[in-house]
């Protein structure tokens, strides 16, 4: 059995497929991203039936049900093999989609290998009515496309996906205390861009504007209101000077 499952870790498609048939009431049910390139299959009468059903009953269309069912398919056979088998053909397949004349290829590559990312510098959540707030979201890999150098990760429990080229990523280290602690393959980006989400719009700008390293105006008004209302609350008569 391999120890190092190149799936392992990624959005659990089966899970979401089964929330879309049973029809689970605020359950993930999402259908993966498509695209990449186009194939022509055969398959069995009576197994493409099965795949029809399943696409009526879950809405998914059939490249989104193939997508869940490899996935799964994938995952349980890198469980069944060894490293020795895996890690060939993982390497034969990047050999096929990433070329070496690539620039940005070599990165791709390292970066396809991890199942869990960090940002750095921390996400910034902005609301209404509220100061900046710093988010340790922890991202999954859902797509490399090498040939126009980015990579998108996703967060799966609020749907977010994030596209980023790798020109983006100035350095990146592999995370060893948080791999001891579940056997995955956890990955700290250090970007030279800011990420932020803004209510319901996540962008990304450049470290000079993104970075929120003052305190907003109003913020600093409401400070000062409270300092004068803490002093003349003390040289009120009959208020005991400390």
């Amino acid at each position: 059995m391999a120890f190092n499952n190149p799936i392992s870790g990624g959005p659990d498609l089966i899970s979401a497929l089964r929330n879309a048939l049973e029809k689970t009431p605020n359950a993930y049910a999402k259908p993966p991203l498509t695209g990449g390139t186009q194939i022509s299959s055969r398959f069995a009468d009576d197994r493409l039936a099965i795949l029809d059903a399943i696409c009526e009953q879950s809405g998914w269309n059939r490249n989104q049900v193939i997508n869940a069912l490899v996935d799964r398919g994938l995952l349980v056979l890198f469980q069944q093999i060894s490293d020795v088998a895996v890690d060939a053909i993982m390497d034969h397949a990047a050999d096929k989609i990433m070329p070496t004349f690539d620039p940005y290829a070599g990165m791709a590559k390292e970066l396809a290998s991890f199942n869990r990312f960090q940002i750095f510098p921390a996400i910034q959540l902005i609301r209404i009515g509220q100061l900046p707030e710093q988010s340790d979201k922890t991202w999954l890999i859902s797509k490399v496309e090498t040939d126009r150098g980015t990579i998108e990760l996703q967060d799966v429990a609020a749907g977010w996906l994030l596209p980023l080229h790798v020109s983006h990523i100035e350095k990146f280290y592999r995370d060893t205390v948080s791999d001891a602690k579940d056997g995955l393959k956890h990955c700290m980006l250090e970007l030279n861009v800011q990420v932020v989400i803004n209510e319901n719009q996540l962008t990304i700008v450049p470290i000079s504007a993104g970075r929120f390293t003052d305190k907003p105006a109003k913020a600093r008004e409401t400070m000062k209101i409270s300092d004068e209302a803490v002093a003349a609350f003390r040289n009120m008569p009959g208020t005991r000077k400390r």
